[in-house]
């Protein structure tokens, strides 16, 4: 009444096979019977958010882009509804796979993911592949068919159409700011600041000596 179904059922299971065999037996059915039921669990709670929006892909714009945020774990008891999530038909030419917050655990995610990476490619579309962790990299590479395709799908540079429109306007107005702080004439350079008066007085004193010694120096010729 109070306990899953699955935990009777191992309960039902251990004590029959105990009856049968013996008690360590009995446990290691057990145990097998309640790690399937755990992954099968764990495979129910993929999830994805998806959202068709314009994006800039590799510098460039491309309208109507499919992004999927896939969350959750992929693997052999949740490869069936994660591919059942895509609809290649209807889908538009370029999907987008972020894995974020998502773990590609055995060789049947991979298999997976490539099956809808080749179905794609057939009807004229692309995957593009992002922010796969790097504990499932290695997994990718090993277990992955085409490398190189592999590798071109994880290569594309892609930023949000807002993102990008929010740092060109910074950019502008850090332009604008350090321009503005820049000065507008010659003469509010900090080198043309000089004290003209002073240096004009300077100037005279240099004169009269310069005139002393001359008149100085003719005195004693004439001498």
């Amino acid at each position: 009444r109070y306990g899953r179904l699955s935990d009777s059922a191992a309960i039902v299971l251990v004590t029959v096979v105990a009856v049968f065999t013996n008690l360590a037996i009995a446990i290691a059915a057990g145990i097998i019977l309640s790690a399937l039921v755990h992954a099968w669990d764990s495979g129910a709670h993929v999830e994805t958010d998806v959202v068709v929006k314009d994006m800039v892909v590799n510098g460039k714009r491309v309208n109507d882009v499919k992004y999927v945020h896939v969350r959750g774990s992929i693997f052999f008891s949740s490869t069936r509804k994660f591919v059942n999530m895509f609809n290649i038909a209807e889908d538009p030419t370029t999907v987008i796979l972020d894995f974020k917050d998502a773990l590609i655990i055995d060789h049947s995610a991979v298999a997976a993911i490539q099956g809808l990476s080749h179905r794609y490619a057939l009807a004229g579309k692309r995957i593009i592949i992002l922010n796969i962790q790097q504990k499932c990299v290695g997994r990718m590479q090993r277990t992955h068919g085409d490398k190189d395709k592999l590798h071109t799908q994880m290569s594309h540079q892609v930023a949000d159409l807002e993102s990008q429109g929010r740092e060109g306007e910074e950019r502008e107005e850090n332009i604008a700011d350090s321009t503005s702080s820049e000065p507008k004439d010659l003469q509010n350079l900090k080198m043309f600041e000089a004290n003209v008066d002073g240096i004009d007085t300077e100037l005279n004193k240099l004169i009269d000596n310069n005139g002393a010694d001359v008149q100085e120096v003719d005195s004693q010729h004439r001498a």
